[in-house]
């Protein structure tokens, strides 16, 4: 039996592509057993840049899906996820 340490290596690259490719395929919303976005599970452009409500997270949340995206691609060489953060930094810059 491989020790939790190892094992959780080994899985990474799976659960990391999981994780990241669900919040993309969700339109970068964190979505909950009751099909409603979490309450801090909010990526998306048109929330975190327009709506007022997320001034405050308006910054981490952006660093937070960039480093998403960007280590999903370092981790599992999907260009789904390197073309996800191209997008996103577009936008960010657009919006400085």
């Amino acid at each position: 039996m491989l020790n939790g340490d190892v094992r959780c290596l080994l899985l990474l690259p799976l659960n990391h592509s999981c994780n990241s490719g669900y919040i993309q395929r969700n339109k970068y919303y964190l979505i909950d057993v009751t099909g409603r976005p979490t309450r801090w599970g909010v990526w998306a452009p048109e929330q975190i840049n327009l709506n007022q409500s997320w001034a405050d997270e308006h910054g981490i949340n952006s660093l937070q899906i960039l480093t998403y995206l960007l280590s999903a691609y370092r981790v599992t060489g999907k260009t789904d996820y390197l073309e996800g953060w191209l997008v996103r930094v577009v936008l960010v810059l657009g919006s400085v």
